[in-house]
């Protein structure tokens, strides 16, 4: 198990700093106390969109994904991390583009945000 090459080593490394990070960043307003104004439908959504974004990457991997993936729990670890930190990356680009998942969707109670944000993710698998 974890027999990477040292550049798999490096890509694991770099893809689970910016999953992390960017995990830490997503879901820190998630599950803060919620104020008066923010919905619990937007709330479940948000949290929704990457799992959902996850398991359904983790399927893809187990049903189609080469021999050498199937099974093998470090390249399925690889693959997931890279998908998450993917993710994250991707939800940086949206808010460079103007839609914020989290200042929009979160913060302004904007439901077509939240949808755009879950696009994003389905979007990866």
């Amino acid at each position: 198990m974890f027999d990477f090459s040292p550049d798999e080593w490096l890509f694991l490394a770099l893809a689970a700093l910016i999953a992390g990070v960017g995990t830490w960043e997503y879901w820190t307003p998630i599950v803060r106390p919620a104020s008066a104004c923010n919905r619990v439908l937007l709330r479940l959504l948000m949290a929704a969109w990457p799992l959902a974004g996850i398991l359904l990457t983790y399927a893809t991997i187990q049903k189609w994904g080469d021999v050498n993936v199937r099974g093998h729990f470090d390249y399925v670890l690889l693959f997931l991390v890279a998908n998450l930190a993917w993710l994250h990356l991707a939800g940086f680009m949206m808010g460079v583009l103007g839609v914020s998942p989290l200042d929009d969707a979160m913060d302004r109670n904007n439901l077509a945000a939240a949808m755009a944000s879950g696009g994003e993710c389905w979007a990866q698998v």
